[in-house]
């Protein structure tokens, strides 16, 4: 079965410390469990990530972490849900 494609978009700007870096995790409900797919840089604490191996027909969610700090924001962001549909042509570069 082919993937699907999710673009995340994350700001930690409002968080009180600075955060540089962020970990992107997908898992199968709001409390995981995770797996890992990434760590990504973030400009002035945003940043974005397109995962491309999202599976088709199923609700997934994302956890995303920023780092450093001692106080480690996360944000939880889903239920997200890839069709499962003939009639849609999902690309993949």
């Amino acid at each position: 079965m082919a993937d699907g494609i999710v673009y995340l978009a994350f700001d930690f700007t409002p968080q009180a410390s600075v955060q540089t870096e962020a970990t992107i995790e997908r898992g199968p409900t709001s409390s995981g469990p995770w797996t890992f797919l990434a760590e990504v840089a973030l400009i002035s604490e945003a940043g974005f990530f397109y995962d491309t191996t999202a599976p088709i027909g199923e609700d997934i969610w994302y956890r995303v972490t920023g780092t450093p700090g001692t106080f480690l924001p996360v944000l939880i962001l889903g239920p997200f849900f890839e069709p499962l549909d003939e009639n849609i042509i999902l690309l993949k570069d």
